[in-house]
């Protein structure tokens, strides 16, 4: 999974990402903002934890919801690095993002652990 992560350099290579990874067997994973430790999940149970990549980083308390969006939309052409969309998450009250292989979506969360964003991840 490590290998397959670092080929990810954008958001425009996000669908890449998520099609080898369901090849892995994965059906849904957690990415923390703060931290950027994931959490995988697959059959049976099955959970292999990412430990933290870097030092933990204030994720904003009030949520700007039309930065994110149009922040995330500039990630998703590939205009921004993955640390960039980290800081903009962090700075807009973003605390997690779930990537749920069933129904391929991905749904973003505030701290109070509130879904801000659900998008279908295209194939």
């Amino acid at each position: 999974m490590q290998a397959a992560h670092s080929k990810v350099k954008s958001g425009a290579d996000f669908p890449a990402y998520i099609k080898e990874i369901k090849s892995l067997g994965v059906t849904k994973y957690q990415t923390y903002v703060s931290d950027g430790h994931i959490n995988y999940h697959g059959a049976n149970n099955y959970i292999a934890n990412v430990p933290s990549k870097y030092e933990p980083i204030e994720i904003a308390d009030t949520v700007n919801e039309d930065v994110f969006k149009a922040e995330l939309k500039a990630h998703q052409q590939g205009k921004t690095d993955f640390l960039t969309f980290i800081n903009m998450c962090t700075a807009t009250g973003i605390e997690k993002w779930e990537i749920n292989m069933e129904n391929m979506t991905c749904t973003y969360y505030n701290k109070a652990g509130n879904a801000l964003l659900i998008e279908q991840i295209l194939q």
